[in-house]
């Protein structure tokens, strides 16, 4: 993998660069920088260190650190009700609040935070439509809470929010696409650790296959087959050929 680089400043629409696509470049690239995107009223920013995300942030009020620890059943609403006002008052951070008032452990506050990430993150997979933008410097380099995501598990879990066949055939091309293991996805295979289903899937991929075949013979859903195979092609292991 290359050496760390500072991103190069870009921007363009979602629907000709898919976000999935767009966080294995800045993977491959080993990449520093941040990515905004924008749907409508939503922002999410997603802070970029040599390639793995560190940080992010989103407006969506289903993306809030407090609302996806009662979804997680790790608070109550009523003890957010109280933590939020406390911050308020202080000036504070929510997290600091919560494990002062002893509502939360700092283990079970740093594992939140890693899910919201994960949310924010796996949340943006689906988007149709849209624009992002990349820029240089993270105005976060300097916190202290820094986590580092694992990208191919972000991928792995972000293609199963990818429900919609047209945006899968978007990034895969059509059923009659030829699958082939690429020359060089030894590297790609290690750092992705596929799972029982995509070993399968690569298996069948070594002397090319077509998508339709695949789906065909392989006991799974064909949408849960092409969001694995999508997955695949984005993180560079499998490629699409021509011909068989």
């Amino acid at each position: 993998m290359p050496a760390k680089a500072n991103v190069k400043p870009s921007r363009g629409s979602l629907e000709d660069k898919p976000f999935p696509i767009l966080l294995c470049e800045l993977y491959r690239g080993r990449s520093s920088g941040t990515v905004v995107l924008r749907r409508d009223e939503t922002v999410k920013e997603i802070y970029f260190e040599k390639g793995h995300v560190k940080f992010a942030t989103s407006n969506d009020p289903d993306e809030r650190f407090g609302q996806i620890l009662c979804r997680t059943g790790k608070l109550t609403i009523g003890q957010l009700e109280y933590a939020l006002e406390s911050a308020k008052k202080q000036e504070g951070r929510l997290g600091k609040v919560l494990v002062e008032a002893g509502f939360l452990k700092p283990p079970d506050l740093f594992q939140a935070l890693r899910e919201q990430i994960k949310e924010i993150v796996v949340g943006a997979f689906p988007w149709a439509s849209g624009t992002f933008e990349v820029t240089k410097g993270n105005p976060r380099a300097g916190e202290a809470v820094k986590l580092s995501m694992d990208v191919g598990e972000l991928i792995r879990q972000g293609m199963r929010r990818i429900s919609d066949p047209m945006l899968l055939m978007r990034g895969i091309g059509s059923m009659d696409t030829v699958l082939t293991m690429r020359r060089d996805a030894m590297t790609a295979v290690k750092e992705f650790r596929p799972g029982s289903k995509e070993q399968r899937i690569l298996q069948m991929a070594k002397g090319g296959v077509r998508l339709r075949d695949m789906c065909n013979t392989l006991p799974y859903p064909a949408v849960e087959t092409c969001q694995l195979v999508y997955g695949l092609l984005v993180f560079g292991v499998l490629e699409k050929k021509e011909t068989l």
